[in-house]
């Protein structure tokens, strides 16, 4: 967790990322780049109802303007007097959201995006989701959804919701990372749902098994019954007052993530608590 990157539109939400990502680095004596993206909306059609010629695509003054209005915004934050000393820096990219902190990832060798959610709910969920989740969907490292700003920041107690399967290597790395950053627990659990029901002593030895593989350490073994896993993490977290959810996410896009959704992408939405997800196949 040494270089950090934090998408910013300047919403209260950023601004939470922003200040969770500084207490992070001062533990982690890390970097991070706070990145704006200037978004270029591509043409809906080349053609009106009525046959002339239209293009959503923003004139060259324009874009000089809300880019050199970005640039003094994203400015008078990194030079703030409450990130003094704190190796802060600012990136100003035109182009897609998605795929401009994609690339940012990409190209930096970012270790961990931290970023601000409102998430969604109902029709909006279903039409477009949010922008944290489509990003959690595309990146390959790992990332960080801030929901609310903490009076206190710690992350003490950590649920790390899985399956018990035996692909948890990569997840489990970074979740031990954050573990020995901030002296955490880590809560393993379960969701034990009607439709992959699973005995107690079934869950109880498999929970054992998969402890003595990864080697883990300061931690405790949780089921939790729920009719949908998704609830059942975020009701569990809720009980035991946890700062955050970690849980591993296999990132599906296109026709395989309509088929089969994302309980990765469902938590990040709907949960209130910060929530870590991490690729499973990087």
């Amino acid at each position: 967790m040494k270089n950090i990157l934090v998408p910013t539109d300047f919403s209260e939400e950023a601004k939470n990322a922003l200040e969770v990502a500084v207490e992070i680095v001062k533990l982690s004596l890390g970097k991070i780049t706070l990145l704006h993206v200037v978004d270029i909306p591509a043409p809906a059609s080349p053609v009106n109802l009525v046959g002339d010629y239209i293009t959503t695509i923003p004139d060259n003054l324009y874009l000089e303007q809300i880019t050199e209005n970005a640039k003094a915004r994203v400015r008078e934050i990194v030079t703030n007097p409450a990130f003094e000393g704190i190796n802060l820096s600012e990136r100003i990219v035109l182009g897609n959201i998605y795929s401009s902190i994609e690339l940012e990832t990409e190209e930096n060798q970012i270790d961990l995006i931290v970023m601000g959610s409102k998430g969604t709910s109902g029709l909006g969920e279903f039409l477009i989701g949010s922008n944290t989740e489509k990003v959690v969907r595309r990146v390959k490292c790992p990332v960080l959804t801030i929901k609310r700003k903490a009076s206190v920041f710690a992350i003490k107690d950590i649920v790390f919701a899985t399956n018990l399967a035996d692909d948890q290597g990569l997840v489990l790395n970074q979740v031990k990372m954050f573990q020995k950053l901030f002296g955490s627990i880590i809560h393993i659990l379960k969701v034990n749902t009607p439709d992959s029901f699973e005995e107690t002593k079934s869950i109880n030895k498999r929970m054992h098994d998969f402890v003595q593989r990864y080697q883990l350490e300061n931690y405790t073994l949780n089921t939790y019954n729920s009719k949908v896993t998704e609830d059942g993490i975020i009701n569990f977290a809720e009980e035991i007052n946890a700062n955050l959810i970690a849980m591993g996410t296999h990132g599906r896009s296109g026709i395989a993530h309509l088929i089969s959704g994302s309980i990765a992408e469902d938590v990040v939405n709907h949960a209130t608590r910060m929530v870590l997800t991490i690729k499973m196949n990087k």
